[in-house]
């Protein structure tokens, strides 16, 4: 065991890895084999339906960031935790 340096450990390690991941896939689609696809003539496909509206509204701001408000004070989903309002910009 002397004669294996850190250097080769680690690649092989990493070589290891990779084929284990590689094993993992075993060719089946995320939706399974039997998953319903529509038409092609149904497309685009409104996610939303009739009917329905935002429950949030989006405006820019003088410095080019987009503001996000929620007008009945509920909570808007964040990527920051929740009590602050992300502005993607």
């Amino acid at each position: 065991m002397n004669n294996i340096s850190r250097r080769n450990f680690l690649a092989a390690s990493a070589v290891a890895a990779g084929l284990m991941g590689l094993a993992g896939c075993n060719g089946v689609q995320a939706g399974g084999a039997d998953a319903a696809v529509p038409a092609a003539d149904s497309y685009p496909i409104d996610p939303d339906g009739e009917g329905t509206a935002a429950k949030w509204s989006s405006e820019e701001t003088r410095d080019g960031w987009t503001r996000v408000t929620n007008p009945d004070g509920g909570r808007l989903a964040s990527a920051c935790g929740g009590s602050c309002c992300c502005f993607f910009g």
